[in-house]
């Protein structure tokens, strides 16, 4: 351990002093030099002077990078091992300070670090990818597994992934966290920011950042899924203001990385993501008056189903018996989803039609649904008796313009018959 923490506070003097020294040592300093005795000044720093933080922030994000870029995964220790046992000890203290810093504030501490180690990691991951994962070339099929299996051989990495999951686990066990109010232009909760910073790289590191969304995501998927999710529907508010309706997502960044993380926790938290769309689309139906988040919700579900097949048999199933008791609220919300998010004529009934064709499974209980309501009178029977005669005209469609009338690649009918063996 270099850092010793002393048992009274510093005075003024000797803080200027010791900022003189850091900033005197920083600047001269190299990516490959080891500097135990500066990066003790540094968290001393840290620690004691805030106005000095983002300097030495920035600092050890160039220590963490002279790390990796001297770690060779296919050797053991050689000649430089003095400079490894140095590194070592300054990635102990570092990350020693800063957890004690996150659990004794965890705001604003949490979201600080947390934003840090997660653009660390973009930054490493990027520029250190072929060294640390080998070269990969346009077709290749290294698995998700494998790029975090290597990461994690390197130390600066896991103290970089630990701080960043640290601050995630302290904001949720806190009780600072803030909850969902009713409007859009509110300020973020602590845990909704590091979810935000955790998009922002991911945009800006895609794909080499992807093996962190996954370690995160699977940590926390509960927690990620519904602040991914509620991130991204103030983003796509947002975007959709900007463009006066209708929103395609992968023109915009951060919804794109959305879809990306969504679709990778479909395949390994499936339940997760489930639990936390139907519980968004139930309370988007049931509370009145709806507010602005309330009236983009199924929109922006509709939207993310169309690119994500994860997102899009998350909504799906078990959705029949979700809806029911709540489509008489379906007229209430519909003339704000044709006016704010579907302007288009007859956009919403061809973005239903495209879901309802899409869906592999639990397609026989939302037809089902579909013509048990529309047997009645009034709104929702027309709509459902509109919904149903239109799919069943693309349905005729697709049967005929396919080869020998395979119906098995119709997905609706793929449904249909795994429904009928269970």
């Amino acid at each position: 351990m270099i850092l010793e923490t002393p048992s009274n506070p510093p005075n003024q003097d000797d803080l200027i002093k010791q900022l003189r020294t850091f900033l005197a040592g920083a600047g001269a300093s190299t990516r490959n030099q080891v500097n135990p005795q500066l990066s003790s000044t540094a968290l001393h720093l840290l620690t004691n002077l805030p106005a000095a933080r983002e300097a030495v922030l920035e600092y050890f994000g160039s220590v963490l990078d002279g790390i990796v870029s001297r770690y060779n995964p296919q050797q053991e220790r050689d000649q430089n091992a003095y400079n490894e046992d140095m590194s070592e000890i300054i990635l102990e203290d570092l990350s020693r300070v800063l957890s004690t810093l996150v659990s004794s504030s965890p705001s604003p501490w949490a979201p600080i670090v947390s934003t840090w180690s997660l653009d660390c990691l973009g930054k490493l991951s990027t520029k250190w990818s072929s060294k640390i994962c080998g070269k990969q070339g346009p077709n290749s099929t290294q698995l998700l597994h494998e790029k975090m299996s290597a990461w994690l051989g390197c130390s600066a990495a896991r103290v970089l992934l630990d701080l960043a999951a640290d601050c995630l686990a302290k904001l949720m066990d806190s009780k600072v966290d803030t909850k969902m109010e009713n409007t859009v232009d509110y300020m973020m909760s602590d845990t909704e920011s590091c979810v935000a910073a955790l998009l922002e790289t991911s945009v800006k590191h895609t794909p080499h950042f992807d093996w962190v969304v996954a370690h995160i995501g699977s940590c926390f998927p509960h927690t990620v899924t519904h602040r991914v999710l509620s991130v991204g529907l103030k983003d796509y508010i947002t975007a959709s203001k900007e463009g006066e309706g209708e929103v395609s997502l992968t023109k915009v960044p951060r919804l794109l990385s959305v879809v990306n993380i969504l679709s990778h926790l479909a395949t390994t938290h499936q339940t997760d993501l489930q639990t936390a769309v139907h519980s968004m689309l139930s309370s988007s139906l049931t509370t009145t008056p709806p507010s602005p988040t309330h009236t983009a919700t199924v929109p922006f579900l509709l939207s993310l189903s169309t690119l994500s097949p994860g997102v899009r048999r998350a909504l799906t199933s078990d959705l029949a018996p979700l809806l029911t008791p709540l489509l008489d609220r379906i007229p209430v919300l519909y003339p704000s989803w044709t006016s704010l998010y579907f302007p288009s004529p007859n956009a919403l009934l061809s973005n239903i039609t495209q879901l309802l064709l899409s869906t592999d499974r639990e397609g026989p209980h939302l037809l089902l649904l579909l013509l048990q309501a529309g047997a009645g009178e009034g709104d929702v029977a027309s709509s459902a008796r509109t919904i149903m005669n239109n799919l069943l005209a693309d349905i005729f469609t697709q049967v005929h313009n396919l080869p020998k009338h395979r119906t098995e690649e119709v997905a609706i009918f793929s449904g249909l018959v795994e429904d009928s063996f269970q």
